[in-house]
């Protein structure tokens, strides 16, 4: 249904919105068709990977920067 950044309590916020197609089980647990699903994660989680990779190429020991 909506994918964005939205503003949750004065923090930046992903949020994921999305509407139940079909009948699913979760671990015991059915979801129905029609019923919505949502979840969100702070806007700064989503550079960690990015962050991280960056960070190791920065720190991998090579002789010249050119290397990298």
């Amino acid at each position: 249904l909506s994918l964005g950044i939205q503003d949750n309590r004065g923090e930046a916020v992903v949020a994921l919105n999305l509407q139940q197609m079909r009948l699913t089980v979760v671990e015991d647990h059915l979801l129905y068709p029609g019923g919505t699903l949502s979840s969100s994660t702070l806007t700064g989680h989503t550079f960690q990977h990015a962050l991280l990779m960056l960070s190791l190429l920065a720190a991998w020991p090579v002789r010249r920067y050119s290397e990298r």
